[in-house]
């Protein structure tokens, strides 16, 4: 009993240390992005936060390959303070099942914080199920000839009962996302995407990942890019 007791107030002392040192929770598990069209770049920002009577400073993240990468504002926050984590992932060369393990190095602890990644790839989403969509890339396009500023998709519930739709993910900085609640059985619903004005004249990779409300717990990721022609 003594000995339990002696361990109880190790594991009480080493947590209150953790916290007046100051340490970071992140908001969310482990992100699926389900369904992945073929040759996509992913985005997928989540948020962490410091916990604790310190400040806390960020050595490092590590995401395992050369294919993600990470950005941020900054690498540091104050006790309370909570930062965006944003990271970009290209799945162009991959087939099948995906994971990525991103790693938080802060106060030259150890053990980082650990955000977790997967998803599928396949070769389209246009045959996806209970729903599907198309086109299933957004590509708002700009060139001398035409510009693309905005693209209406469709999404076609294969099911014989209602499905409700959502975007799970942060919307995009750079366009405007609507999306249908409800796809009725059998039937289809229309959704579109719009560029923002001070967005028209940059390149940029983004997506967003659709949840949709089966018993599966299906997700849909459709990647966004804009392309400038000159």
């Amino acid at each position: 009993m003594k000995k339990i007791f002696v361990i109880l107030i190790v594991l009480v002392l080493t947590s209150m240390s953790a916290w007046a040192n100051g340490s970071l929770e992140i908001s969310t598990g482990q992100h699926n992005f389900g369904l992945i069209p073929q040759n996509s770049i992913l985005v997928h920002t989540f948020w962490i936060k410091a916990v604790g009577t310190d400040t806390v400073r960020i050595d490092a993240i590590k995401t395992g390959c050369s294919c993600a990468i990470s950005k941020m504002e900054r690498d540091w926050l104050a006790p309370g303070d909570s930062l965006a984590i944003e990271i970009e992932w290209d799945v162009s060369k991959y087939r099948n099942s995906i994971y990525r393990s991103i790693r938080i190095f802060y106060n030259n602890i150890k053990k980082p914080l650990r955000k977790g990644l997967k998803g599928t790839v396949i070769q389209t989403l246009d045959s996806a199920r209970p729903v599907s969509i198309s086109p299933y890339r957004f590509e708002l396009a700009s060139s001398a000839l035409k510009e693309i500023d905005s693209i209406q998709f469709t999404l076609t519930n294969h099911s014989s009962g209602d499905q409700k739709i959502q975007n799970i993910s942060k919307e995009p900085v750079q366009c405007k996302l609507v999306l249908p609640s409800i796809i009725p059985a059998g039937s289809s619903a229309t959704g579109y995407v719009r560029i923002y004005p001070e967005y028209k004249d940059k390149e940029f990779h983004t997506s967003v990942t659709l949840a949709i409300g089966d018993q599966q717990q299906t997700n849909l990721t459709i990647p966004i890019r804009r392309k400038i022609y000159r």
